[in-house]
């Protein structure tokens, strides 16, 4: 588990209309139990909620040296905003320092204002001299705006989108990050529940994000299905389908983001990674003409 970020997106509610946040709470410790070191968060997960929630957990392991990744939305992008959001995500953690500090979408996306790119970054960098954060990144700038980073600030990490399901950081960031030694962070590595033993494919309320995932979209659906029952079929006897797409993501040297709901979800990664390469490969090639289908698209969200 320790290769493993515990994602909290669902801890914060309100996006998530099929998720009880107190398991969700319960699930922390458990994960942690097991040995989840890195925990991420944002202020715009239930509005600073799963920030405070995470606090009250690290509190609790006061012993354990965890790590937690944060991120600045938005509507946040001047130099002053900047540190005005780490800052206070640095209170509602009970923290003095992050691991990590991301630019969680570009300016000018969600309906927020343009800002420099230029700004933005002198300020995360600023974050991290003046010692709010240890390592800075950005997450889903396309490849060009990459190029522009690259340029002016030597970023750490990179987070994206990533699945079986799910691959258009093939198409250059992935490349853009190995040739820089930047780690990069892989979110939605069960590609928002499809891809687990138990996928869930209707019923969501009208707030719920996944009626705006492309996965989810009717035309993608018999794609979909046909690629779950052939990936069943590769299965060993003891092995679920979410280890499967766990070790894949990481076998592509992509560090996994779970959002995991429930405590016994942790039991699907109980036995290990897989190190079978031919099981790892015959996977990979049931997913590459969906992924021909998809594309370059970096965003989860749209299309549908």
């Amino acid at each position: 588990m320790k290769n493993i970020i515990l994602g909290t997106w669902q801890v914060g509610g309100g996006s998530w209309s099929t998720v009880n946040s107190w398991k969700a709470y319960e699930t922390l410790f458990c994960a942690i139990d097991q040995g989840i070191e890195r925990i991420d968060t944002a202020p715009s997960y239930g509005d600073g909620h799963s920030e405070k929630i995470v606090g009250e957990v690290i509190r609790h392991f006061s012993n354990k040296a965890l790590k937690v990744i944060s991120k600045v939305p938005p509507d946040m992008m001047t130099r002053a905003k900047v540190i005005q959001s780490v800052e206070g995500s640095l209170t509602r953690l009970g923290v003095s320092q992050l691991d990590t500090l991301l630019i969680h979408w570009p300016a000018g996306t969600m309906g927020t204002d343009p800002v420099s790119l230029e700004e933005t970054l002198r300020a995360l960098e600023l974050a991290k001299s003046s010692g709010l954060t240890k390592k800075i990144g950005v997450c889903n700038y396309d490849l060009a705006d990459l190029e522009t980073i690259d340029s002016l600030l030597k970023l750490d990490c990179l987070q994206y989108a990533y699945s079986l399901f799910f691959r258009g950081v093939e198409f250059g960031v992935s490349q853009f990050a190995e040739a820089r030694g930047i780690e990069l962070m892989g979110y939605s590595t069960l590609a928002q529940g499809i891809l687990t033993d138990r996928p869930d494919y209707a019923g969501f309320s009208t707030d719920d994000h996944r009626n705006y995932v492309v996965l989810f979209a009717e035309k993608y659906r018999p794609h979909i299905q046909r690629m779950l029952q052939e990936l069943r079929a590769l299965l060993p006897q003891g092995v679920g389908l979410s280890n499967l797409a766990v070790s894949w993501v990481q076998s592509r040297g992509v560090t996994p983001i779970l959002g995991l709901h429930t405590p016994d979800h942790l039991t699907a990664f109980s036995s290990g990674r897989i190190s079978d390469d031919v099981l790892l490969d015959a996977a990979d090639v049931i997913s590459r003409e969906f992924k021909a289908e998809l594309g370059k698209r970096l965003s989860l969200w749209g299309d549908v």
